[in-house]
């Protein structure tokens, strides 16, 4: 009954194309849905049109990233990026979900993120731009699998400040992930594969005519 009525309140709300927002679908008005300090908040914005709502949502979201950074102490508003990944390592240490050699590639990809980025630790973390992290992004010459995870683990380290109530958003969301690209499968041609079939047999093992 309980997953039943979770479902139920589940399909009431619509999501949208648009980061934030979702429509109601009952009353057919939308809603800022922005999660603040680690709270999930969520605001009608009086409004049945996309439009309206768009303008209305960015100046929620303005009203709520100022009261995030202005709630944050003294020390954490100073602290930069190189006190958030020490915070990252540490949380990563303690992590026990994750195996070691996760662990191990994480830290591997911290490594990739301050050689590619060599001022980045200095920085800090409120005054950190969504445009840094795409100039940042844009100048990584890497596969997309390493670039991919080099990312996550950047995206990681900044949601310490949304979580500390330091900024309200996550300039690092706005990369977009790379496409991996599959390489092409190569089979035998049926004379090749013949051959093969044909040689294992000859080894003359005990398994080999199997």
């Amino acid at each position: 009954m309980a997953t039943r009525n979770q479902n139920s309140d589940d399909s009431l709300w619509q999501k949208t194309s648009v980061t934030n927002l979702v429509r109601y679908r009952p009353s057919g008005k939308y809603f800022a849905r922005v999660r603040v300090n680690g709270k999930l908040n969520r605001k009608s914005l009086k409004t049945k049109t996309l439009t309206v709502a768009k303008l209305r949502l960015a100046d929620y979201e303005k009203e709520q990233r100022q009261l995030a950074e202005s709630t944050a102490g003294d020390d954490e508003a100073k602290m930069t990026v190189g006190e958030a990944i020490e915070r990252y390592k540490a949380d990563l240490k303690a992590d026990t979900s994750l195996k070691p050699r996760t662990k191990e590639h994480r830290r591997e990809r911290i490594a990739a993120l301050l050689r590619t980025w060599p001022d980045l630790e200095s920085k800090e973390l409120r005054k950190l731009s969504k445009q840094a992290c795409l100039n940042w992004a844009a100048s990584l010459d890497t596969g997309a699998i390493n670039f991919n995870k080099t990312v996550q683990v950047l995206r990681g380290i900044l949601e310490i400040a949304v979580e500390l109530g330091i900024r309200y958003d996550n300039p690092a969301r706005h990369i977009k992930a790379r496409k991996v690209k599959q390489k092409p499968l190569r089979l035998p041609t049926r004379e090749q594969f013949t051959k093969l079939v044909k040689s294992i047999r000859e080894v003359n093992k005990r398994f080999s005519k199997d």
